[in-house]
């Protein structure tokens, strides 16, 4: 990152799968919710096979982590996913985050029928409020990501806590507790001189203030919708910035394509800054999802050499960059890459 000068690093630290971070006044969390199995708590997933799977960050890693990425002027931003793709945090800690009683019926887009936070439950605010206690300890980074994305219909629909709830806020709809969670827990956060991140979604509704950047994701059309509302926004579009789509759509590629495919051009040609009110673009971001990269070799491969487009993409004035400059450059890189071993993607095709 220091070599292509990125200088944040969003670190997606829990999930529906796993809960990776370790926090001390929930130790189930890392007992628990950071393996999948046969006996475990979740079930094997994304081919990790029957055995015992999974594991956590420590805190001295993380510490380490933070000092490593400081000492090259990288900050490292945390994410605690809420209050969808909670599956791993809601079954480690199921006496203070289920309600028995809630009979609502959902479905996510991942088809789990269990993941989503209770905004009705004391337990709920409790949990929260001490995981960002000990995060905000680990990471000095002003901006903590709260995640927000991805929460499905009919959530709460059938839970009593959360209808007593919304009567007693004078609120018509059961689905606005979510906004009430997120601007809850951006007020606490406030209340420690930090900010917070969200994905697109936590936009939507007037959940955040002005201050939460925005991480508009699943097209350009979300990144304008945000910028023109006056939210700081980071645009990583799925289409060109998602480095765990595939290069093309050979069937041997390696990579996923629900985005579409992402070669070195298409990479190179996004333009973070082509909206309206683009003075509120603050970046653009490379994210990689690993569900199915199985080891550092496929990590690498996904990269590189696409990562040097982010990079230029992130430093260069549109009107400054080239296309027939970038490619010799790309080639002196690649015999870096050979040097230190890095099994970055060939470009033949």
């Amino acid at each position: 990152m220091a070599w292509l000068k990125l200088n944040t690093f969003h670190w997606h630290l829990t999930d529906d799968e796993a809960w990776r971070i370790e926090i001390d006044a929930f130790p189930e969390l890392t007992d628990l919710g950071a393996w999948r199995g046969e006996g475990e708590l979740q079930p094997s997933q994304f081919g990790s096979g029957p055995k015992r799977y999974g594991g956590f960050f420590t805190k001295q890693q993380i510490k380490e982590v933070v000092e490593y990425a400081k000492a090259r002027e990288i900050a490292v931003i945390p994410e605690i996913d809420i209050p969808g793709h909670a599956r791993a945090l809601i079954m480690a800690l199921p006496h203070l985050l289920r309600e028995a009683d809630d009979k609502s019926e959902y479905v996510s887009i991942q088809q789990y029928q269990d993941n989503v936070l209770n905004p009705g439950l004391p337990g709920t605010y409790q949990v929260l409020e001490t995981i960002l206690d000990e995060v905000c300890e680990l990471f000095p980074s002003q901006v903590i990501h709260l995640g927000g994305d991805e929460v499905p219909k009919h959530v709460w629909e059938k839970s009593p806590a959360c209808i007593a709830k919304a009567k007693a806020m004078g609120l018509d709809d059961v689905r606005l507790l979510e906004g009430h969670l997120i601007s809850h827990l951006e007020q606490y956060l406030a209340q420690k001189g930090r900010k917070i991140a969200v994905w697109e979604e936590a936009s939507h509704g007037n959940k955040i203030t002005s201050n939460a950047t925005v991480c508009a994701w699943s097209n350009g059309a979300e990144g304008q919708k945000a910028a023109g509302s006056g939210y700081p926004v980071i645009m990583c579009p799925a289409q060109a910035t998602y480095l765990d789509m595939a290069w093309n759509k050979d069937v041997n590629e390696t990579g996923v394509l629900w985005a579409g495919a992402i070669d070195l051009k298409t990479a190179y040609e996004f333009d973070p800054g082509s909206i309206d009110n683009s003075e509120q673009v603050i970046g653009t971001q490379a994210l990689v999802w690993t569900e199915f990269v199985k080891d550092k070799a496929t990590l690498e491969y996904l990269l590189y050499p696409r990562l040097f487009a982010v990079a230029e993409v992130a430093w260069t004035a549109s009107e400054n960059k080239s296309w027939q400059s970038f490619l010799p450059r790309v080639a002196a890189q690649l015999e870096y890459l050979d040097m230190r071993n890095i099994n970055y993607r060939r470009m033949s095709s």
